[in-house]
């Protein structure tokens, strides 16, 4: 029974390590390999969509996926991104703070929505996100990196 414990929870978590590469924006992986370990291959679509720069079907991708998979905190903060990349800010935030809800220390979504705030002129925001990526990446990481740059280049190109 042990065994199939930790063999399930590292199932789970090949899983999670998989949904969370292909958050980071790596190369899409081929749909087949997708499927087989448990993605969403509309996910997968979806970034390709992205990649591509075609918002509105990587949106109609990711509405698929989240009807599918409601809790799918990296869905929804995807959709948060590819609404942000429209400039429609009032959804690309419910989108962000919905992928939060869910899962409170989801770095893309900390990343993307404080990029977001800076968009619109809100670094205190940003700031806040970017501290909260900094207690949850205690050994550092990519997204607390990117939205650090992005937060000083913001101060730097708003400093009177």
């Amino acid at each position: 029974m042990r065994h199939m414990m930790v063999f399930a929870a590292v199932a789970g978590l090949g899983l999670m390590a998989g949904t969370a590469a292909l958050a980071n924006r790596e190369p899409p992986m081929p749909e087949a390999e997708a499927e087989a370990q448990g993605i969403n291959p509309d996910y997968i679509a979806a970034q390709k969509a992205i990649d591509a720069g075609d918002y509105e079907k990587a949106n109609s991708l990711l509405e698929k996926v989240v009807a599918a998979e409601p809790e799918n905190s990296e869905a929804w903060s995807l959709m948060g991104y590819s609404h942000r990349e429209m400039q429609n800010f009032d959804e690309a935030f419910r989108y962000y703070e919905k992928a939060l809800e869910i899962d409170p220390d989801n770095r893309n979504a900390h990343e993307y929505i404080g990029e977001a705030y800076l968009e619109v002129d809100q670094p205190a925001k940003a700031e806040e996100h970017l501290d909260k990526l900094g207690l949850i990446c205690i050994l550092g990481c990519d997204q607390f990196d990117k939205l650090e740059e992005a937060v000083k280049m913001y101060r730097q190109n708003h400093t009177s």
